[in-house]
């Protein structure tokens, strides 16, 4: 049965796609309070985890999981495209 896109976005894991933006939120929750007064504690950590969850991602591993997904997809798709084609005579290329 061929995967519909839906399925398809099933397929991505949570992690890869929400984790990034969580740690960002999390980052600027974390350092609203102690931006303004250096001397409070945890400052130094709290501006750090800010400034690193504003780095590019890398998202080399949601990509590579949505390429599987496609190739995935498309070989289902593929093979339904061929079995149509054989009942009727023609051939896929």
């Amino acid at each position: 049965m061929l995967r519909t896109d839906r399925s398809a976005r099933r397929m991505l894991s949570a992690d890869s796609l929400l984790m990034p933006r969580l740690r960002h939120s999390d980052s600027v929750v974390a350092w609203v309070a102690p931006k303004s007064n250096p001397d409070v504690e945890g400052h130094d950590a709290a501006r750090e985890a800010f400034h690193e969850a504003g780095k590019p991602l890398d998202h080399r591993t949601a990509r590579a999981e949505l390429e599987l997904a496609i190739r995935a997809a498309d070989e289902q798709f593929r093979a339904v495209v061929t079995r149509l084609a054989a009942g009727h005579g023609a051939t896929v290329r």
